[in-house]
């Protein structure tokens, strides 16, 4: 059974929450994944798992995590989910009145007496990873505080606290640019409409990943953030959060969003959906071609699981790529 939607009941039970995971890839094969609670359970998740971008590695996961905090007239609500020490805090999983993965990863945060809807997709044109936030029903403003968590490391690695960082960021226009570590390019994160970003380097410790305790490997690790960033929301209005490795300047805004948003297909039935699943095991580089072994802990080319080899019987029109790719 392929479900699409889970509901409030279903995503308060950690068992389910935390069990099942979303999976969204760019065509370069950049990925984004996590539990659909948004809790990390594995060193391989990650808002933005990225293919080369430091010599030697072939993925590596850049930004970790996106910690929200909401500011309403009843209290501060902390919506992000971590584990530390075999216990989980914040517990933000808890306020997620609906999940569903279709055409993009979606979640309703129902707290305080206010409904904030989060979309989460990539812009294929310029490889942005792109997060709306959108502020549906509320008694009046809200303030949304946006904590980026960096791991700048290859994907089989954890990262350790360090001083060998890099915690300088530059202004620019709706955000910062910061390059943490040699061997990466510049790493921008801007918001869409008038916010502000507080500098407030620091490390964040003992981050555990519950897939890889299970596995016997290791899974503590360390992030850092650069500060925060900050913006208020009127209801119905919309802020977009935009990362990436080139300035999101020229495509940040919410009809930028939309615009892309329109691009996803919507999915219906099972064999859609296999298409859909097998289209994200396609790799198209400039100079090569490959189809993904895996995602959490494998690399491209190789032996094909079965599921995926499953869905990709599923494709059609997809010669020239299966030529490129035999012509490697």
């Amino acid at each position: 059974m392929i479900r699409n939607v889970f509901n409030r009941a279903m995503m308060s039970d950690a068992g389910i929450s935390l069990a099942r995971e979303y999976l969204l890839v760019a065509p370069d094969g950049t990925y984004s994944a996590a539990s659909i609670s948004g809790c990390n359970t594995r060193k391989y998740h990650g808002l933005i798992v990225s293919p080369g971008q430091n010599a030697g590695s072939e993925y590596d996961v850049i930004l970790s995590a996106l910690d929200e905090t909401l500011y309403t007239a009843t209290g501060a609500y902390n919506l992000a989910t971590h584990r530390y020490a075999g216990r989980y805090y914040q517990e933000g999983y808890r306020f997620i009145q609906e999940f569903t993965a279709n055409p993009v990863p979606q979640w309703s945060f129902s707290v305080g007496g206010v409904l904030l809807q989060k979309d989460l997709l990539f812009d294929a044109g310029n490889g942005h990873l792109m997060i709306r936030y959108r502020l549906d029903t509320a008694s009046g403003p809200v303030r949304l505080r946006l904590m980026p968590l960096l791991a700048f490391r290859n994907a089989h690695w954890l990262s350790c606290a360090n001083n060998m960082i890099d915690a300088t960021t530059r202004k620019v226009r709706g955000g910062i640019v910061i390059a943490p570590y040699q061997g990466y390019r510049p790493f921008y994160m801007q918001l869409s409409d008038e916010g502000t970003f507080t500098s407030w380097p620091e490390w964040y410790y003992h981050f555990e990943y519950a897939w890889e305790e299970e596995r016997g490997y290791g899974c503590q690790e360390d992030l850092f953030t650069p500060g925060y960033f900050e913006i208020t929301l009127q209801p119905g209005t919309a802020v977009v959060f935009t990362a990436g490795f080139r300035d999101g300047t020229a495509a940040v805004g919410n009809s930028d969003f939309e615009t892309v948003l329109a691009r996803q297909p919507v999915f219906y039935g099972m064999e859609a959906c296999l298409r859909n699943a097998a289209k994200q095991f396609i790799v198209e580089l400039p100079d090569k071609a490959a189809i993904r072994a895996g995602f959490f802990g494998l690399a491209p080319g190789g032996a094909i699981p079965a599921s995926p080899c499953r869905a990709l019987r599923c494709l059609q029109g997809i010669s020239g790529f299966l030529k490129k790719l035999l012509m490697r």
